[in-house]
């Protein structure tokens, strides 16, 4: 996406799914979490406060309905697993 380009800085885009308990929390409620979750998993680029990382700009999309379909696995039995690892 060259108009987002910017060699100073970075771009991040974020889904939650499903996300039914944070459809009715404010946009506020909603950056600091990520930014608590991103904390967690960054600590050495992003911070809670952004002394390192700074949010320049943030747009929060709630979409009230799923747009995917959960996959259901079956749960096969060992020689049946087996059993497929041996025909390929």
């Amino acid at each position: 996406m060259q108009e987002y380009y910017d060699p100073k800085q970075s771009m991040l885009e974020l889904v939650f799914a499903p996300a039914e308990e944070w459809i009715s929390r404010s946009d506020s409620e909603i950056i600091d979490a990520t930014m608590g979750e991103l904390a967690k998993l960054f600590p050495d680029e992003i911070s809670t406060d952004q002394s390192k990382a700074k949010i320049v700009k943030y747009h929060v999309v709630k979409t009230p309905r799923l747009d995917y379909k959960p996959l259901h696995l079956e749960i096969l039995p060992l020689n049946a697993i087996k059993q497929i690892m041996n025909s390929v």
